[in-house]
């Protein structure tokens, strides 16, 4: 499995300057100014980069690829109304533009124009589509008509696509679960739960604790989280940072391990057969007061999730295969109670649903927790 690396902001801030002679250089090409406005986005700089290709979609208002880095930033900034119109603008110049059906129907869905989202569908799906948004979109129509086939129809169809979608495997559960037919609803969640410790010297804990509460970007309860009553890292990864960047380097020799023992057991689930062969490790901090817990969830963009834990005082149970009672009154598979403890490492599936108890302790408990990505 091969590991892609994210590039560091100030070598991106760096790439920005480069480009910025570069369009001052050649106005005229459009490549220049898309890539441009791309690497704005990159380091975070969203109103520079729609700045940027709004400049660049009047110069050019025939180039597709601009107007869909538009529509992108637009979203990022929230207007998701002015970023639908960039997308329309991509779709009409190139209909089968790449990213494009997905993204209208992303935007139609977050706005909450679900009827132009349900006639957008087929066209995506069609196209290929299986994004968080189609399962989002799905779910909520499910729950609002109570009508759960069509979920149902989904998965199966997307599936047979993509066998090891996360997703559709955990909403395809779900659906079942909902329509009555809990024995069809097969979900392990030890089947691929892996539990290990990584290599520690004397103090690393304690720098990586240091580096995780002085994050500029640990913000409390952030919202569209599953986090309540605690804190989480917008970006876990800063500039100064030492410890923080080797513990995700041990995380990723660890999941390399775990990998490794995946292929030799032989295992024929499309977890292991469709295993992604690029991929890049998305984490991030989370900390816990003594009331501080995590609501059922799954994390759809990942292949493979996990926790590790720095601080962890008694109770806070991790509770693998949980899920809200909003959904399902009780599971017909067994719940996997993990109890955090201080340098344990804890992997599995992405699609395995899970949630956290409070500790009630003095103390705060304090992870990483991460997904590996398919790229």
């Amino acid at each position: 499995m091969e590991w892609v690396k994210q590039q560091s902001r100030p070598w991106l801030t760096g790439v920005v300057e480069m480009m910025r002679r570069v369009v001052d250089t050649a106005p005229d090409q459009a490549k220049g100014w898309e890539k441009l406005g791309t690497t704005q986005l990159m380091t975070g700089d969203a109103t520079g980069s729609v700045a940027t290709l709004r400049e660049a979609c009047g110069r050019f208002p025939g180039d597709a690829g601009l107007w869909l880095q538009l529509a992108r930033g637009l979203q990022v900034l929230g207007k998701c109304e002015e970023a639908l119109g960039a997308v329309d603008a991509v779709l009409r110049l190139d209909a089968g533009a790449a990213g494009g059906a997905g993204l209208r129907f992303a935007l139609l869905v977050k706005i909450g124009d679900l009827a132009r989202a349900e006639d957008a569908l087929p066209a995506y799906l069609a196209a290929g589509g299986a994004s968080v948004a189609v399962f989002h979109f799905a779910v909520g129509r499910a729950r609002a008509r109570d009508e759960w086939e069509p979920l149902l129809e989904l998965c199966d169809g997307v599936l047979v696509r993509s066998p090891g979608n996360t997703g559709a495997r955990y909403y395809r559960a779900l659906a079942l679960l909902r329509l009555g037919r809990a024995s069809e609803a097969r979900l392990d969640p030890a089947e691929f739960l892996w539990v290990s410790e990584l290599p520690v010297e004397s103090g690393f804990l304690a720098e990586v604790r240091r580096e995780i509460l002085a994050n500029p970007t640990l913000a409390p309860d952030p919202r569209g989280f599953t986090t309540t009553h605690g804190m989480q890292t917008r970006e876990l990864l800063q500039a100064s940072d030492k410890a923080v960047p080797e513990l995700c380097a041990r995380i990723e020799a660890a999941v390399d391990e775990y990998v490794e023992r995946l292929v030799a057991s032989g295992v024929s689930d499309p977890f292991v057969v469709d295993r992604p062969k690029r991929v890049k490790l998305t984490p991030w901090a989370v900390v816990y007061p003594g009331e501080g817990k995590q609501r059922s969830h799954i994390h759809a963009p990942g292949w493979l999730s996990g926790v590790y834990y720095i601080a962890a005082p008694a109770g806070g149970e991790l509770l693998l295969g949980a899920m809200d009672a909003e959904d399902v009154s009780e599971v017909p598979w067994k719940v996997v109670t993990m109890q955090p403890e201080a340098n344990r490492l804890v992997l599995f599936p992405s699609f395995v649903p899970h949630a956290t108890e409070a500790t009630h302790a003095e103390e705060l408990r304090i992870c990483v927790a991460f997904d590996v990505v398919p790229e």
